[in-house]
């Protein structure tokens, strides 16, 4: 676990904090990374490779999701977590996916070690975890195994920004739900704002940035998409 830190996660919070930023083209350079953005980021790698140990391919190339359906998948695994953690999680996928055909940093510091994260990258197609974060698969996971978060936003609960803290949502997040709160993630969220990494940033970083009027203008270009998906009654 030390050596994997060392050598996989530690080197990659700032690769990774500086490809979102510099997928935002009118972004300026990173600076320093927050203890809170490091927080997410941190925890957004272990998860990742936590999914690619479980769901991944083994060494062998075999898929440990055998007899595992993408419903059992979201709601076992992705149900553990809060809706803004869960796309954490998609938005490494993103970039990794966009990132793996490069000969690139990235590449070389996952290659450093037999890690399941970079024989996923190697081998499960861009296609594997989309799966289980797809529209259709959260639809059927909520008639089949409904969680807390969905009756809170059945609830429209409030779900503000309240400073940048570990547990609560990010100011992205907070801005693009209007405050409510919603257990929606995955495929109805636009890809271009998970290559920007909009869940990792503190609140200074986003009203500071163009990032901020990046996700309202590509959120409210995206409703008319997010509507036919989820139906008007959600609230949006």
């Amino acid at each position: 676990m030390v050596r994997y830190y060392r050598c996989i996660v530690r080197p990659l919070i700032l690769e990774c904090a500086t490809r979102f930023l510099n997928n935002h083209k009118a972004s300026p350079e990173l600076g320093s990374v927050s203890a809170t953005e490091r927080t997410r980021l941190v925890r957004a790698l272990y998860r990742f490779q936590l999914y690619c140990n479980l769901f991944g391919p083994d060494p062998a190339g075999d898929r440990l999701r055998v007899d595992v359906g993408s419903v059992e998948v979201q709601f076992q695994f992705f149900g553990m977590f809060k809706s803004w953690e869960v796309e954490e999680i998609d938005c490494l996928n993103h970039l990794f996916l966009q990132a793996r055909a490069e000969v690139s940093v990235m590449n070389k510091l996952l290659r450093r070690t037999r890690s399941r994260m970079q024989q996923y990258m190697d081998q499960a197609g861009d296609a594997d975890i989309k799966p289980a974060l797809d529209w259709m698969t959260q639809a059927r996971r909520r008639v089949f195994h409904p969680l807390p978060a969905d009756q809170a936003e059945a609830r429209r609960e409030v779900s503000r920004f309240t400073g940048d803290e570990e547990g609560g949502p990010p100011l992205a997040w907070a801005i693009m739900w209007q405050g409510v709160y919603s257990n929606r993630y995955g495929s109805l969220i636009p890809e271009s704002l998970k290559l920007w990494g909009y869940v990792f940033w503190d609140g200074e970083r986003v009203l500071r940035t163009p990032v901020k009027d990046g996700l309202l203008q590509t959120w409210k270009a995206h409703l008319p998409i997010f509507r036919a998906f989820v139906g008007n009654g959600a609230g949006w």
